[in-house]
């Protein structure tokens, strides 16, 4: 059996998690311009990613991403 289950969560407590910030601009970078597109990155891009880029900064100056090491994916 296969499911999906969706969750939302507000960009502020995904900007606190360890590494996430900085993991998930550099995904959101990595797409094809047909991903970008289909997904609208064109229309929320000059916000988030500053902001995920601010965030993992933070993390960076903060020691944080010292304290937690990223795991290695996949598990």
């Amino acid at each position: 059996m296969f499911t999906v289950r969706t969750y939302f969560e507000p960009m502020a407590v995904i900007g606190q998690e360890p590494h996430i910030p900085g993991r998930l601009a550099e995904a959101i970078r990595g797409w094809s311009p047909e991903t970008a597109e289909y997904k609208g990155r064109p229309h929320w891009e000059n916000l988030l990613l500053p902001y995920l880029d601010q965030k993992h900064q933070e993390q960076e100056a903060s020691g944080i991403l010292d304290k937690y090491p990223e795991a290695e994916y996949p598990l």
